[in-house]
Order: structure tokens, then C-alpha cells, then sequence
């Protein structure tokens, strides 16, 4: 009967929600991470903040390379963010079976209008610039607070691992927006930074990347008077951006779900980096060419 199968429906639906946020409740909670809620343990840090800028900036970077593709590395090998992953595709999966009925509910709403749906498009672009980001880096390096820096670092790290990931998927052929579905858009009307995280389909959501990450983030390194702003923000750009038409409920939830997962899997790995870095463990990327009859090639080899 019919009944059976929606009831069935939002069960599975249901279920695998709960999976994907088991995981994603670790990083919101964050009392399980390595040296986020004590204090004492994020004093694990050689920098010296009378050192130059430029000296700053080399060394962060080589500590976000490392976090990024350790993240990757925990994304592949662990098995809670493989769960989340799977639990993850399967609510997109469902979801996508009646994405336009849910596209049509959120549209007809019409909560925010047009200048609510400009200034989230114009949030979520600003937040993928990296500029708050940016700001609360140079405000850490400042004030030698070594609790924000460490928040910077995940999240910087986190972003990138999202932003490859949406920017591979989305070369996967899905769906293309609902307004470009309808006729009542056409691509080339797009900004040239909106075009940057197209591809053939619009699924996951670029807007979203930043704000999903600053969300997880948000709640695990300085609880809820942090988690809940950041969430309210999250929430107002995927909505804006479903209501607007740009995309559908499971291209923001994919987002969603990508930064959860990059998020659980950049946690508690700084104190590694910064003693592999000290050991000179750290990170190194050789590029030895390779002539050949016909022709040349490079190998690109990385250490960390």
C-alpha cells in the first residue's frame, strides 16, 4: 500500500540522518577532540609571535597543507566519516526522488524576496573569498590567541577539502538548476565568480561550502554562543539559495554533509602536524622531471 511506502520512505530518510549527525554530533560537541576544549592542551605550539609576518605565513600554510591532506587522508580510512559519507549519499539519493515538489513548497513560501536572496548570494561569495577568514587569522596572529589560530587552521582546511570536493562532484552530471531547468535563466547570465564553482550539474551547493564548515566548526570550538549565529547564517544562505531557485534542497544538504564530514575529519590532528613539523617530519613536495624519447614528464612527490 501506498502508506507503507511513505511511512517506509521517511523512516529510511529519517534513519540515515541520524547516522550522518552521530558523526557530525562528535564535532559539534567537540569534548572529544584532541586539545579544542582544554586549553591547556592547545598550547602545543612553536610559533613565536614576535617572528615576522612572512615567517607566520609560511609556517601556517605548511600546517594547513598538512591538516588538508591528513583530512583527506582520515576521509578514506576512518570509519565514521565513511559512514557519514554513505548515510550521507543515501538521504541525497532520496531526496532527489521528489526534489521538485520540495523545490516548489520552498520557492512558493517566498520568506526572504529578492533582496534577501541577494545578500545571502552575496554572503556565501564573500565567505568563499576567504575574507573573514582571513581577518580572524591576522586577529589570532595579533593577539597570540592560540585557540582562534587553531579554529582558523581547521577551518582554512576544512574549506579546502570541501571546495574540491564540490568543485569534482559537481563535474558529475545530476541536475542542472531549477531556474535553468524552467528556461527562466540562462547561464551565461551568472557572475564570473558564480561560474567558478559550476560544472554540469548544481549539485553540491558552492554557496553553502564556507558557511557549512564555519557551522561545525562554530559549535566545536566555542560552543553554542559561537555555533548558534554561525548555524542561523548557514541555514539563511541554503535557504535563500532553494527559495531563490538556484538549487534544490539535496544540493545544499550535500554541502552539508561534505563539510561535516571535512570538518570530523580535520579535528584533532594539529598537535600531529605541529610535532611532525618539529621533527622535521613536516611537509616537502619534490618535482623530479623525466625525459624521455617521446618527450618530458614530472613526477610530484609530497612528504608530510
Amino acid at each position: 500500500m501506498l502508506i507503507f511506502k511513505i511511512l517506509n520512505f521517511k523512516f529510511t530518510v529519517v534513519l540515515l540522518f541520524v547516522l550522518f549527525f552521530s558523526g557530525a554530533g562528535r564535532v559539534i560537541r567537540g569534548d572529544e577532540m584532541d586539545g579544542v576544549k582544554n586549553e591547556e592542551k592547545i598550547k602545543i605550539e612553536n610559533f613565536n609571535h614576535s617572528d615576522s609576518f612572512l615567517k607566520f605565513s609560511w609556517h601556517e600554510t605548511k600546517i594547513i597543507f598538512g591538516i588538508t591532506t591528513k583530512g583527506l587522508v582520515n576521509e578514506v580510512t576512518d570509519y565514521q566519516s565513511l559512514a557519514m559519507l554513505a548515510s550521507a549519499g543515501g538521504v541525497v539519493y532520496l531526496l532527489s526522488l521528489d526534489e521538485n515538489n520540495q523545490q516548489q513548497i520552498v520557492e512558493d513560501a517566498n520568506i526572504l524576496g529578492s533582496n534577501g536572496h541577494k545578500f545571502a548570494d552575496n554572503m556565501g561569495n564573500l565567505l568563499n573569498a576567504q575574507i573573514l577568514q582571513g581577518g580572524l587569522y591576522l586577529w589570532a596572529y595579533g593577539s597570540g590567541n592560540n585557540k582562534l589560530l587553531d579554529f582558523c587552521r581547521e577551518v582554512v582546511a576544512a574549506e579546502f577539502i570541501t571546495i574540491a570536493q564540490t568543485i569534482a562532484i559537481s563535474a558529475i552530471p545530476f541536475h542542472e538548476r531549477p531556474v535553468y531547468r524552467r528556461g527562466e535563466e540562462e547561464e551565461s547570465e551568472d557572475s564570473t565568480f558564480n561560474k567558478i564553482l559550476h560544472g554540469a550539474s548544481s549539485f553540491p551547493s558552492g554557496h553553502a561550502i564556507s558557511s557549512s564548515v564555519l557551522m561545525f566548526k562554530s559549535w566545536e570550538h566555542f560552543g553554542w554562543k559561537a555555533g548558534v549565529p554561525a548555524t542561523a547564517l548557514n541555514l539563511y544562505i541554503c535557504w535563500a539559495r532553494v527559495e531563490e531557485g538556484k538549487h534544490y534542497l539535496t544540493d545544499v544538504f550535500g554541502t552539508i554533509a561534505l563539510a561535516g564530514v571535512a570538518s570530523y575529519a580535520t579535528s584533532g590532528i594539529i598537535s600531529e602536524i605541529i610535532g611532525n613539523l618539529e621533527k622535521d617530519k613536516g611537509i616537502a613536495i619534490s618535482i623530479l622531471p623525466h625525459f624521455e624519447e617521446n618527450g618530458l614528464g614530472a613526477s610530484l612527490l609530497f612528504k608530510f
